[in-house]
């Protein structure tokens, strides 16, 4: 909470619903919104207008914001938000210490017992170290179940009638999905291939699923006539406020045309 207060409160450490708060808040949301609608992003949309609507304590448009973080739309960018953070692991330990790799490595190349090593009757062994993903923040036991249960999630959402997925796109997605994982011959435990070579395939499948996320949010858009008129209203207000800045542009570009008068020559009635 102390951090929380610390960093995410606004700068001057002062009352958040001030006015002046209030209106740098409102400036930097309307901002966003008018980007996330140029891009057509309405999921964003709708989470700018939450916000909004919390911080100007209008609760009109609290319905259709929680419409839509019930919907299929935000199920599709829950498990794409889960393919980045795999993404983000992966490369994470690939660029620092390369814990989770050698482990793999050494689960599919296991090293041979030492033939030379003398045992003496009637001596436990000790007890081996623990593997680096034991000792380290990641391990591969985690990155398995991720992987499943992102794995299972994906399956359940695409098989939705209300997702406009073909039909082939959950055996393709689940195809791609076998290359990124392996099984543990001993546990038979499903783990997270880290690998550079498995990002590219996690991106993949967050571009055949994109398409798939705007169709249901801008399906959810529809259905909501109170969001449509403000996205009409704020449409408007960037229209005329382009207008307005080209004409000023042009105004100024015809001025700066006009030759000026010499003080020296005479002039003729």
């Amino acid at each position: 909470a102390a951090f929380h207060f610390q960093q995410g409160g606004p700068e001057d450490r002062h009352d958040p619903y001030s006015s002046s708060n209030v209106k740098s808040t409102n400036v930097h949301i309307k901002q966003q919104m008018e980007f996330a609608i140029s891009q057509q992003d309405y999921v964003s949309v709708f989470r700018w207008i939450l916000i909004r609507s919390l911080v100007n304590k209008q609760y009109n448009l609290l319905a259709d914001c929680w419409r839509l973080l019930h919907s299929t739309a935000y199920q599709i960018e829950y498990i794409m938000e889960l393919n980045k953070s795999m993404q983000d692991l992966i490369i994470s330990d690939l660029e620092t210490t390369g814990t989770l790799a050698a482990a793999q490595e050494r689960k599919r190349h296991p090293p041979p017992p030492d033939p030379n090593k003398p045992k003496k009757a009637n001596q436990e062994e000790p007890p081996p170290p623990p593997p680096p993903e034991e000792r380290g923040p990641l391990k591969l036991s985690i990155l398995g179940r991720m992987m499943n249960s992102y794995r299972q999630k994906m399956d359940q959402i695409l098989r939705m009638g209300c997702t406009y997925a073909p039909r082939c796109l959950p055996s393709l997605i689940q195809n791609k999905l076998k290359q990124l994982s392996e099984k543990d011959q001993e546990t038979n435990e499903i783990f997270l291939v880290v690998d550079y070579g498995s990002v590219p395939v996690l991106q993949e499948i967050n571009e055949m699923l994109e398409p798939l996320l705007h169709s249901t949010a801008y399906d959810m858009f529809l259905a909501c006539p109170d969001i449509q008129n403000m996205v009409k209203e704020i449409k408007a207000e960037v229209c005329e406020r382009v207008t307005l800045e080209s004409s000023r542009k042009e105004f100024t570009i015809r001025a700066s045309q006009i030759p000026e008068l010499d003080s020296a020559e005479p002039l003729d009635f």
